[in-house]
């Protein structure tokens, strides 16, 4: 198969840089991963921070929720103050925890019940099985305020990239799914769902890692984190007559996050996020094929990994925790062509806020109009006798909340951009370059709850289906949108409207 030499190239470079080592005077000091042999009394006052303050059953379940004048729970919701000692497992499918049946509270665990036994372990029970000395329980998706009656909490937790406390659910139903080649249909008609059934290029973790997440693989892609002075990825592709490279990342300087929450009377009064120190957004994307049309790609993955930030200190055991979803389409028409682009794009200060406040409604803030300091479509080059395209969709999530995995409920602030490239054929007359376009769209995602994508909620009822255990809602709670900036660029002039919309 005929190699693209300097994309190649482009992969090797932007894995390097993706999982490249924080700044000297920002990295966290080495740190085993939590349950390695070194782990203990002694190995956990090493962590960095307020992670130095957790014993590592709290690192590795999550910490365990109090009954406490600040906070009052809602009736049925049976709260286990010592439930970071009941975990015995996690199942690699993120949805199922296996309980130490002998533990306080234990007894009253069964179907519909809300169980609140740690900051992660937390949901409604599907189903319920004693195995052993141990109970096995399935764990559905809940709004907080089906947890939650009364509460007041404010918080400032500063971010430290470096020193996340990271799971990953290696067979998360849904985690990728396949999209048939658009034929003006949705996105969402003919897809296929599939498990997540990744490797990470070291040996799986039993237990959670301390620091930036590793690469991972998904179908034969590589995920790698952008790390450390953002929130990103770079997703790689070599196969099948393709190859493809993509790195978005939300720049960040001296990142925090800024919440309040006020619950009465099991209504949310007040949900506000604040992600301070989002400096900017930047892109770069390239791909190449051999095989034409038959190698191009249509996918989607929700990343099964949650990078947390446990805040220590407040009345409900809540963690920020930041989730990430990726969309990948080419479009090559002719039998070989390369397409590449790199795109900047300064805030400029603006700050990326959203949510309620004092039964007011609910409201986003956020760049709509950035800096470029680099743009897509001048930047946009490549060879090919067709017309040739490309879709990159990157979604950054921050939650404050509870839960595990896509099942985290709490307000949310979400950050969604979509990236269109698309470049004429190379056989143009004389003298006139080919057309070029770059589209780019960003939003704002928001509310208070929970929320999946519909096709991973497919995959994650197909397989409570086949346990016999009922469905789950894709949603739950309050959930807005918003949209800030939708920017088309189009070089030269003369060839605005030739190429395909």
């Amino acid at each position: 198969m005929k190699r693209i030499t300097h994309l190649a190239a482009s992969l090797a470079l932007v894995s390097a840089i993706s999982c490249g080592k924080p700044d000297a005077a920002n990295a966290p000091a080495s740190t085993p991963a939590v349950g390695s042999a070194a782990t203990g009394p002694a190995a956990t006052a090493s962590l960095p921070g307020a992670l130095a303050k957790l014993t590592p059953n709290e690192l590795r379940w999550g910490v365990s929720p109090t009954r406490n004048d600040k906070v009052t729970y809602q009736d049925d919701v049976i709260i286990m103050e010592h439930g970071a000692d009941a975990i015995r497992d996690m199942a690699s499918n993120g949805l199922t925890w296996t309980i130490d049946a002998n533990a306080p509270q234990a007894g009253e665990i069964a179907p519909d019940k809300i169980l609140f036994a740690t900051g992660r372990v937390v949901g409604r029970v599907l189903a319920v099985e004693r195995v052993g000395e141990g109970l096995v329980v399935t764990l559905g998706p809940v709004a907080l305020t089906d947890v939650i009656k009364e509460a007041n909490i404010t918080s400032d937790q500063p971010l430290d990239l470096g020193a996340m406390v990271v799971y990953t659910a290696p067979d998360y139903p849904g985690a990728t799914t396949h999209d048939e080649p658009a034929q003006g249909a949705s996105a969402d008609r003919g897809a296929h769902a599939h498990f997540a059934s990744y490797t990470q290029a070291a040996p799986t973790p039993a237990l959670p890692d301390i620091g930036a997440p590793k690469e991972i693989l998904i179908d034969n892609f590589r995920i790698v984190p952008v790390c450390c002075s953002g929130i990103g990825v770079t997703i790689a592709h070599e196969g099948q007559g393709v190859q493809m490279a993509a790195t978005a990342s939300l720049l960040l300087k001296q990142p925090s996050v800024h919440f309040d929450l006020v619950i009465h009377h099991g209504a949310v009064v007040t949900a506000l996020v604040e992600l301070r120190g989002a400096a900017g957004f930047r892109v770069h994307l390239s791909a190449g094929t051999d095989a034409g049309v038959t190698g191009n790609i249509h996918q989607n993955f929700f990343v099964p990994v949650d990078a947390a930030f446990p805040i220590v200190g407040l009345p409900v055991p809540l963690s920020v925790v930041f989730r990430q979803t990726l969309t990948v389409t080419t479009m090559f028409t002719a039998q070989t062509g390369t397409l590449e682009a790199t795109g900047e794009y300064d805030f400029g200060g603006v700050l990326l806020k959203a949510g309620k406040q004092n039964g007011g409604a609910w409201g986003a803030w956020g760049p709509r109009n950035p800096e470029v300091k680099e743009s897509l479509a001048n930047s946009l080059s490549g060879s090919s006798l067709g017309v040739n395209g490309l879709v990159f969709g990157y979604g950054a999530k921050v939650i404050v909340g509870i839960g595990a995995f896509g099942f985290v409920t709490g307000p949310y602030l979400g950050y969604n951009t979509i990236v269109s490239l698309e470049k004429g054929s190379s056989m143009t007359v004389a003298m006139m370059p080919p057309c070029r376009t770059a589209r780019l769209t960003t939003a704002v995602r928001y509310g208070i709850g929970y929320q999946m994508p519909q096709l991973v909620t497919n995959a994650i009822n197909l397989f409570l289906r086949a346990l016999n255990i009922k469905p789950i809602l894709s949603e739950g709670g309050s959930q807005y949108a918003e949209d800030l900036m939708d920017k088309t660029d189009t070089y030269p002039a003369s060839c605005a409207g030739k190429l395909a919309p």
